[in-house]
């Protein structure tokens, strides 16, 4: 490193350059607080929709217990369902960081099959 001269024109270029670092890191400091907060609503959200997806996954589990004791295996109105891919991921931007985000579907679901052998 190489040495400084002690002058008074660079005391005052290293008072400056002190300062411009201590707002640089309040700036930075207050991102991380921002992006903190933000995956903490994040992460609540999350766990409410897991709650949901748990209780909907163990609803839809009995149903299909019942419907396969009453009519046997299902496997033919399975068949006839095909698979969804329409899932779009948007991107939102907090702070100049990209957090991923899946709008909900808000399109009914389409039967596939007739109600008349199934319950």
């Amino acid at each position: 490193m190489a040495a400084i001269v002690p002058t008074k024109g660079n005391l005052i270029a290293r008072k400056h350059s002190l300062e411009l670092a201590q707002m640089g890191y309040d700036l930075m400091d207050r991102k991380r607080n921002i992006l903190i907060r933000e995956m903490m609503n994040l992460i609540d959200r999350a766990q409410e929709i897991q709650s949901q997806i748990d209780s909907t996954f163990s609803e839809a589990y009995h149903s299909l217990q019942t419907a396969n004791i009453t009519l046997g295996m299902i496997g033919n109105i399975a068949e006839t369902t095909p698979v969804d891919n329409s899932i779009e991921i948007r991107f939102r931007s907090i702070m100049g960081v990209e957090i991923p985000m899946i709008p909900p579907d808000e399109t009914p679901p389409k039967i596939f099959y007739g109600f008349g052998g199934t319950n």
